[in-house]
């Protein structure tokens, strides 16, 4: 059976350890978040680990997977454990965090006022203005339609803010 490890990196080495891990064939998961920072005046949006110097890795039980190469993988610092058992999710507890994360990320990506276009239904490839969310998992945008404005619920992933 398959488990969720939490690793410790070295500070700030979060990426450079999940890329070291993928080349030796581990499934890595590195959730990330947009930051905005002010650098000579104008607001950037860098992605940074949400977990600072956490990662995920996939590893199986069955022995057919070498873990002694995560130890010495540049980046890594050790595996995280507890009472001197390791940390571990089941893909199920890992997926329902993904899920989370996602959402949680969704929630912080618009602003009032922000241009958006229309991905699924019957006013794909429109734009509109996001206005407010409607519960987690909805929002509310303002759009131009035949003339008319409009006001329409729509879920948060049917649509994705426009640069």
């Amino acid at each position: 059976m398959n488990k969720w490890y939490l690793i410790y990196t070295k500070l700030k080495q979060e990426k450079a350890a999940q890329d070291n891990l993928t080349r030796q064939n581990y499934q890595c998961y590195l959730p990330l978040i947009n930051n905005e920072k002010i650098s000579q005046g104008k607001k950037i949006l860098r992605k940074e680990p949400m977990f600072p110097r956490y990662l995920f890795v996939r590893l199986s039980d069955d022995g057919q997977q070498n873990w002694s190469p995560i130890r010495s993988t540049k980046g890594v610092t050790h595996l995280v454990s507890f009472g001197g058992l390791a940390a571990t999710l089941d893909d199920e507890m890992m997926d329902d965090l993904k899920l989370k994360i996602e959402k949680a990320l969704m929630v912080k990506a618009f602003s009032m006022n922000d241009k958006v276009e229309i991905l699924k239904g019957p006013f794909k490839g429109m734009e509109a203005i996001f206005n407010t969310y409607k519960g987690e998992e909805r929002a509310m945008l303002f759009l131009n339609f035949m003339a008319k404005n409009l006001t329409a619920k729509f879920d948060l992933r049917d649509f994705k803010k426009v640069t």
